[in-house]
């Protein structure tokens, strides 16, 4: 009984997974299967993003412009889609209303920006300030 069980708990499994990798389903965040296609909203944190004029205002125009190029242009509002995005300067956020896909996209997106620009601070702290030394 209980590999009988613990089979139908794995297949059920495969299955949903298999939907969900699909193009036309995908899973919700409480499980449910969901449109892969449907429009939803996210919170985007762009804090620590490079989106700030040099006095120190928030501007994320030119990182949305590289996100909608970066997704699926045609998916986004200017394009002709249902995608779009509204700024929230007293939060240094963004809240981005796409389907699942492009929320996947824009995530890689600035998680590869963040690790890039973490490995160029490092870099800043590794090489030497000041004048070289000449041997004596």
């Amino acid at each position: 009984m209980w590999r009988f069980t613990r089979l139908s708990t794995l297949l059920g499994f495969a299955i949903v997974c298999s939907f969900a990798a699909s193009n036309s389903v995908a899973v919700a965040e409480d499980g449910r299967m969901a449109d892969a296609n449907q429009i939803y909203p996210a919170v985007y944190r762009f804090y620590d993003l490079p989106v700030f004029t040099t006095d120190g205002k928030f501007y994320p125009k030119l990182m949305m412009q590289l996100v909608r190029a970066m997704t699926s242009p045609s998916d986004w509002e200017e394009g002709g889609g249902k995608s779009t995005y509204t700024s929230y300067p007293q939060n240094l956020c963004i809240v981005i209303s796409t389907h699942h896909r492009n929320h996947d996209k824009i995530t890689k997106l600035l998680n590869e920006i963040r690790s890039h620009r973490a490995t160029e601070g490092s870099r800043d702290r590794d090489e030497p300030s000041g004048a070289l030394e000449s041997p004596s």
